[in-house]
């Protein structure tokens, strides 16, 4: 009966410390993980705009709106995220034609942005045209023999041999005019081509992505959704509206960047927060912004932010980011670059 008692106590402790190891164990990863996302890896590392690549790494937000994934200065399209996945589609990136260079790629998570990973962005050359091939000459022309009949005389007789071919006398050269002397007319100059001007870079907005950030409780009957990330509709739906004085800059130049946000619902819109990301020549610079004003009624464009500064000769690329976040958990997302 002791030994018993005794082999009862050992399994207790020994239950216990096992669940005293799981809980230390949760605890320092709930309390030592990174708070930032972390990029590890891409998949493929050499990829031309319009594929689509696996990011790698872990710290992701599980929706594809609370992720930012810059190439450079141009924002790639997030197909799908998990925490630690995302699968984005390649932005067209300014290069040369059959040419391959590096492109620096980072995530963005709310105010944390990941270390940069390189990806080998290529764009195929255009195919070669092949040379037409020359004309064969055309084939001359033998001339034909002249037959040469033989008259004999009368009172001869009659010869049995064959005729044969004789060489035809020389013909005489008929005589020919002198020639007449014609001015030569002077080559007409050909008409140059038309000069057709570069076409300038502007300012062009993306669409606004809207999606609702908050979790949807409770089971879907007959469905097994434990792996599923469900997702509210929006409550209120809006859009990011950009307004940018002068469309066409050059170096010198004073420009204002204008952020509007546009009440499509019937309900009023509170802003939260306000984020906004601005990249110029690969250098981001990124953070919240206190909103111009904090609710958008119904039917209503309202400016929420108002950016201005000096455009530089260096300045090859540039693109704006803005997430605005409401009380009721909306997203409205959009992006502005110069192309």
């Amino acid at each position: 009966m002791s030994e018993q008692r005794s082999g009862a106590t050992t399994l207790v402790f020994l239950l216990a410390a096992l669940l005293f190891l799981a809980g230390a164990g949760m605890l320092g990863y709930v309390f030592l993980r990174p708070t930032g996302p972390t990029l590890a890896g891409l998949d493929p590392a050499q990829a031309r705009a319009g594929d689509t690549i696996t990011l790698r790494g872990q710290g992701f937000s599980p929706t594809p709106q609370g992720n930012l994934v810059l190439f450079g200065d141009r924002t790639g399209r997030v197909i799908s995220a998990t925490p630690f996945e995302l699968r984005v589609e390649v932005p067209e990136i300014t290069m040369t034609e059959a040419a391959t260079q590096n492109v620096a790629v980072r995530v963005l998570v709310g105010k944390s942005a990941s270390g940069p990973l390189d990806l080998a962005a290529y764009r195929e050359a255009a195919p070669a045209v092949e040379a037409a091939g020359e004309p064969q000459p055309e084939p001359t022309a033998t001339p034909a023999h002249e037959v040469v009949t033989t008259v004999t005389s009368p009172g001869a007789e009659a010869s049995t041999a064959p005729s044969k071919l004789a060489k035809p006398a020389p013909r005489p050269k008929p005589t020919l005019p002198p020639p007449v002397s014609v001015a030569a007319e002077p080559p007409r100059p050909e008409p140059p081509e038309p000069v057709v001007p570069p076409a300038a870079r502007r300012f062009v907005p993306e669409r606004t992505a809207v999606q609702n950030s908050k979790r949807i409780s409770g089971d879907l009957e007959g469905f097994d959704n434990s792996s599923v990330d469900m997702k509210r509709a929006p409550e209120v739906v809006g859009r990011v509206y950009f307004e940018v004085t002068p469309q066409q800059v050059k170096p010198g130049d004073h420009y204002t960047v204008k952020v509007l946000l546009i009440n499509d619902g019937v309900k009023p819109i509170h802003i939260k927060q306000m984020f906004v990301a601005t990249s110029m020549n690969g250098r981001l610079s990124s953070g919240p912004m206190p909103p111009a004003a904090s609710e958008v009624g119904p039917k209503q464009r309202v400016p929420i932010g108002n950016f201005t500064d000096v455009w530089r000769d260096t300045t090859a690329n540039w693109a704006m980011d803005v997430t605005v976040t409401s009380d009721k958990g909306d997203v409205y997302k959009n992006q502005i670059a110069w192309k």
